[in-house]
């Protein structure tokens, strides 16, 4: 918090003004739910606020969090109150940033505000001397408000895009590209199946390449790993050619009979497939050289993605789930390693470590490709799941606890052991927000710690 920052919302909360607030705010607060509503209705209608929020979203929470918003804001506040009104202001900038919101839409957004407050303000008051104060103390906390908001915003922005270059710049040129080789033998693998299904007359999805472990890799995860923003708009738009050749394909086998010449066609279908893949292969091949030799962005005990690295990852996967409303949300695993203190205190540190880097080799090798393996902190694990609905991510969760509970580690050169995990799983809860889903994957957590561990328990949608 800034000390210009602090003396200027200081000179605004004056005896005087907090006497003006205590008069013209029984009046504004009747007018707060219209507001709010005439607010988020016309944002919604912005196609670019519409990417951001959900008419559902605002009728659940942010609505009412708006109207609380402006109650604090325009409210009476002493001198010892104004550091917390100036960190309630960079919260609301911080939460712009993780939802990634264009700053000029909260300045546009904040005009709708001061418009309603002095409409309101009009009608409900005198004109005279004391509305035209009331105007301008409304617009003075307003426009303070706003400059810290934005301040924070950009402190925050900042801060997210250096740990997204970091996390691409960083990586682990090994670990990428022992990954991109897992990705091009699924590749491969899809183009057999592929191409023995068009032989055969066969119905053949044209999602089905996305919807692969191979397509939710290139999807999810290949711009996170990936400085190349040229090569990983070729490899996707590639993606984008095997559906419409398929889609062609499912149109014309559609409209004719089985011909002589549908069969050339076939061959020609497989062969043009058989070359868009051969071409991703290849620039897979490329990023993967492009990378192997940089430095290590790995947590040095578990080798999984550190925690700095979670919120670039989880507002790219939080802004798809809400502009890709067809596909399936992502689901979140919040893992922790059960009486793991005890395992310290009876066994040493070092056994510990040795726990934790077990834990993190059978997260790892329990989950796709394309998800993300988080060392979130001390014992605590996070795997994000894209595009895996909560059902789904419960059945991954009951693997993964199965099979740390049926492991034998060793601690030392004569003894093993064997721990368990409590998981909290959640799918994404549509706010824009994605905080507030980790918050219910911790609740989830919470549960399954204190309901005995060993659990998994699920909460939210």
């Amino acid at each position: 918090m800034s000390g210009l920052q602090q003396v200027y919302l200081g000179n605004i909360y004056t005896p005087q003004h907090n006497a003006l607030l205590d008069r013209i705010l029984p009046r504004l607060t009747p007018a707060f739910p219209a507001l709010a509503t005439r607010f988020y209705d016309e944002l919604t209608r912005d196609e670019n606020a519409r990417h951001f929020i959900s008419s559902e979203i605002v009728e659940r929470r942010l609505r009412h969090e708006l109207q609380d918003w402006l109650r604090v804001t325009l409210s009476p506040h002493q001198p010892d109150e104004v550091a917390e009104i100036i960190a309630l202001q960079r919260h609301v900038g911080h939460v712009h940033a993780r939802i990634d919101i264009p700053m000029a839409l909260v300045d546009a957004s904040m005009l709708i505000l001061k418009q309603g407050c002095f409409m309101h303000l009009l009608e409900a008051m005198p004109h005279d001397g004391e509305l035209y104060e009331a105007f301008m103390l409304v617009n003075s906390l307003l426009e303070a408000s706003l400059s810290i908001i934005n301040e924070a915003y950009l402190d925050a922005l900042v801060d997210n895009e250096r740990n997204a270059q970091a996390l691409r710049g960083n990586i682990s040129g090994q670990e990428i590209a022992f990954e991109i080789e897992r990705v091009r033998a699924k590749l491969f693998s899809w183009l057999s199946e592929a191409m023995m299904a068009i032989m055969a007359g066969d119905h053949l999805d044209p999602y089905s390449l996305q919807r692969s472990d191979f397509g939710l890799w290139i999807i999810h995860k290949l711009d996170m790993v990936s400085p190349d923003k040229a090569l990983v708009d070729k490899i996707r738009e590639l993606l984008d050619q095997v559906y419409q050749r398929l889609s062609q394909r499912q149109l014309q086998e559609c409209e004719q009979q089985a011909t002589v010449a549908m069969g050339a066609q076939r061959r020609a279908l497989c062969e043009e497939l058989n070359h868009i893949v051969s071409e991703a292969a290849w620039l897979l091949a490329d990023i993967a050289e492009a990378i192997v030799a940089s430095w290590s962005k790995e947590d040095s005990l578990t080798h999984l993605i550190d925690r700095r690295f979670l919120g670039p990852v989880l507002q790219k996967e939080t802004q798809h789930a809400l502009a890709m409303t067809e596909h399936p949300p992502y689901s979140l695993l919040l893992l922790d390693v059960d009486h793991f203190k005890s395992v310290n205190d009876r066994f040493g540190h070092q056994a510990g470590d040795r726990v934790l880097s077990a834990v993190a080799n059978t997260i790892r090798h329990a989950v796709r490709v394309s998800d993300y393996c988080f060392r979130y902190g001390g014992e605590e694990f996070l795997i994000l799941l894209p595009e895996c609905p909560g059902d789904k991510a419960v059945v991954v969760a009951e693997k993964l606890r199965l099979a740390l509970a049926e492991q034998r580690i060793m601690v030392d050169d004569q003894r093993t052991i064997q721990v368990t995990a409590s998981i909290g799983v959640c799918q994404f809860v549509g706010h824009p927000d994605y905080l507030e889903t980790i918050k219910v994957a911790d609740a989830a957590l919470y549960e399954a710690k204190h309901g005995g561990r060993n659990l998994v328990i699920r909460k939210g949608p």
